[in-house]
């Protein structure tokens, strides 16, 4: 039996708290075919997803083993989980004839996550015995096993795609060509391009990146290892082998169902070989294939999305299908001030670059249903003679927030920047600032990580006992040491320890395995004061276990056993080096951030300073962005994304210069910065950056600086 469409929202809203608006219904009770759906910030698009999951198990009947529910990270995935099951929940107290409906048996996931389980559930015989590299090993994969290489015999590579690092190739260390191999290995696959076509080009550079890529291709196969890349490609070319065609068409022996729905979230962060996938997915008619998202909010290029793929879907299903997608457009804003609301939607469409034809979808202006207009400042700035001045009349404001009762806790606001490091270009002055005014600061991404005492002196304790001698260390790691003597000195359990760890290594006989896991060292060294006691605080915990992780990635490429050196008084001298080298060089090179805690946005007390990517999908009561006025230029992304076009299989329809694709994305990001804020956004500035036209800086719109002192007051 099942339910009506009226019946479904009449208990959602009852959950909810407030109605479905009419566009909302509309994707609800859509019917077969595909589906666009347009939802700009705040519009509720996530629990109209969730509405149009469940109208599909409830109204439609669709077995949820024929239903695929995807979105971008574990955590969104996760939501969407919670969220079904709560209502489906009250929809089974409601209406008993739904309760033989398992939504345990629904796919949902990152198509990363849905592509690895069912490329095991169905035993696909290229994918059996292979190990998934996460990301920091597919880095030290690459290192260990390609770098090299690419260094010594392809170096045209090296030379012609210096672009992606932002400087000359003779600065280059391994760590630098892995950076650079990851982004251009990366793009070949997700970008699907034509490796024939690569190989024939009569640049030497092009052919060396063919040779190069398929070495690596070859050596993750001899390695039993796939990357996350690779594993899309796995996937698809799973679909279209026999197995695959069984998982589309139904499954008798297993008793699954064909395909028959397919419903993807943040499609503005797809890639064309993601919305290959998708396609392929729903290749059955009547193509059930909804797609949610908003154009205006691509803001991971750097990543390998392209908005492209959203922004010609509608043409792609014609040229596919023959069929016109649905359109639906969420134009009401259920968090912002309309002020704010009318701003950043003022602030995107006033660039002619933003207005041309396949930049951005066609959508009508955003009005809010939050209810908030009040006679306080919407739009403010802060004016600084310098940035220190600006850094302190900031913390000087957010002080005055709380101590005035307008904020209860300092976690309502947050402070947006493109960087978080802690540097004086970055997020330092401002850190620094509200830490002076006794404000604690909240800033897991800040790249610190590795400059942690407790971290630092895990390392130097290992390598202390590892290499009893300390000879041929690189300068970072005679830093670990220098750190960890001290500890090693304060706490008499640990020294004994090591030292007895260093005289066992200095009398075994050479080639002597010494463990078959340097992990054990490890974990008998946490076992001892004070990194015992490190483990009753939560954040050194969490330091600690994810340090523990990054041993695991190094330990399964670069090897786990520890042997007695031949001539020298050490564990092997390849393998120290190596560890030296490759995780040392990791944090040199990435930096690290620390963890976080996925359920909470920021501890209550602290005061969040976030990038804007990590701010996406979030709101806060007061915005303060910072940095402005800078300028916009391409990237390596832009660059590389322009002149491979030649080679894709199916090249954009939409051709853009690198300076036009940079300018896009960052407009696109100042845009999502600015429609985070619920009651107050707040622009920071200095007096030369207000000076600057928008031929200098996107920050603030297309009239420059002098129109965004229109629109704001300053306070």
């Amino acid at each position: 039996m099942t339910i009506s469409v009226e019946e479904l929202c009449m208990v959602l809203e009852e959950r909810n708290g407030f109605p479905l608006n009419d566009r909302q219904r509309e994707v609800v009770a859509h019917g077969s075919g595909p589906l666009l759906v347009v939802a700009g910030p705040g519009t509720g698009k996530t629990e109209t997803l969730v509405a149009r999951c469940l109208k599909l198990l409830c109204c439609d009947r669709v077995d949820p083993r024929a239903i695929i529910v995807t979105t971008f990270t574990e955590k969104a995935a996760r939501n969407l989980e919670q969220r079904i099951a709560g209502h489906m929940t009250s929809l089974q107290e409601r209406f008993p004839c739904l309760s033989d409906i398992n939504i345990n048996r629904l796919r949902i996931g990152t198509l990363h996550s849905l592509a690895n389980d069912i490329l095991q559930e169905y035993r696909y015989l290229p994918y059996r015995n292979v190990r998934l590299l996460d990301e920091v090993e597919a880095r030290m994969f690459i290192r260990r096993h390609i770098a090299y290489e690419v260094r010594t015999n392809w170096h045209e590579i090296i030379s012609h795609f210096s672009y992606l690092l932002g400087h000359t190739a003779g600065g280059f260390s391994l760590w630098d060509v892995v950076r650079m191999l990851e982004k251009l290995f990366n793009w070949i696959v997700e970008y699907r391009v034509d490796l024939h076509r690569l190989q024939g080009a009569p640049e030497g550079a092009y052919r060396q990146l063919a040779e190069a890529y398929s070495f690596y291709r070859d050596r993750l196969e001899e390695q039993g290892c796939c990357d996350f890349a690779h594993l899309q490609q796995l996937f698809l070319e799973f679909l279209d082998s026999p197995q695959g065609q069984l998982f589309l068409g139904g499954n008798s022996q297993t008793g699954d169902p064909p395909i028959a729905c397919v419903l993807v979230d943040e499609y503005q962060d797809t890639n064309p070989i993601q919305e290959e996938i998708y396609f392929r997915l729903a290749s059955a008619e009547p193509h059930n294939l909804t797609v949610v998202g908003d154009d205006d909010q691509a803001i991971y290029r750097f990543r390998g999305s392209t908005v492209e793929c959203m922004v010609r879907f509608s043409q792609r299903c014609e040229n596919r299908w023959n069929v016109r997608p649905h359109e639906v457009r969420l134009q009401e804003n259920y968090r912002s001030d309309q002020r704010i609301v009318e701003w950043y939607g003022w602030y995107i469409q006033s660039f002619n670059l933003m207005q041309q034809q396949g930049v951005r979808l066609w959508k009508p202006m955003m009005v809010s249903r939050q209810g908030i207009r009040g006679s306080y400042p919407a739009l403010g700035f802060l004016e600084g003679r310098n940035i220190n001045d600006l850094a302190q009349q900031f913390a000087t404001f957010v002080r005055s927030l709380r101590d005035q009762g307008t904020i209860e806790d300092y976690s309502q606001c947050v402070l947006l920047l493109r960087s978080t490091k802690e540097a004086s270009r970055a997020a330092g002055p401002f850190v620094s600032a509200l830490r002076d005014e006794g404000i604690p600061v909240y800033n897991p991404r800040s790249k610190a990580y590795s400059k942690q005492p407790e971290v630092r002196e895990v390392l130097g304790v290992l390598v202390t006992i590892l290499n009893p001698d300390g000879t041929d260390l690189p300068d970072h790691v005679r830093d670990w040491i220098q750190e960890a003597s001290r500890v090693i000195d304060a706490y008499p359990d640990l020294r004994g320890y090591v030292e007895r760890s260093r005289e066992r290594i200095r009398s075994a006989e050479g080639g002597e395995i010494l463990a078959e896991d340097f992990l054990e060292v490890v974990y008998r060294i946490l076992s001892f004061p004070p990194f015992l006691g490190y483990r009753q605080d939560p954040v050194r915990d969490y330091r600690l276990s994810k340090l523990t992780r990054l041993f695991e990635s190094f330990g399964s490429i670069c090897g786990r056993r520890l042997e007695r050196d031949r001539s020298q008084p050490s564990v092997s001298g390849s393998w120290l080096r190596s560890f030296c080298e490759v995780l040392g060089g990791y944090f040199e090179t990435y930096g690290v951030d620390d963890d976080e805690d996925e359920e909470v946005v920021c501890p209550r007390g602290s005061f969040p300073v976030m990038t804007i990517h990590q701010a996406k999908g979030l709101e806060f009561d007061f915005v303060f962005v910072g940095r402005l006025g800078s300028a916009c230029a391409p990237r390596g992304e832009h660059r590389l994304e322009a002149e491979m076009a030649q080679f894709r299989r199916e090249p954009p329809m939409f051709a853009f210069r690198p300076e036009e694709l940079a300018l896009q994305d960052d407009v696109r990001l100042y845009y999502v910065a600015y429609s985070r804020a619920k009651y107050a956004l707040i622009l920071l500035v200095t007096k030369d950056q207000l000076r600057r036209s928008a031929s200098e800086t996107v920050s603030f719109g297309g009239e420059g600086g002098v129109g965004m002192r229109r629109r704001f007051q300053k306070l």
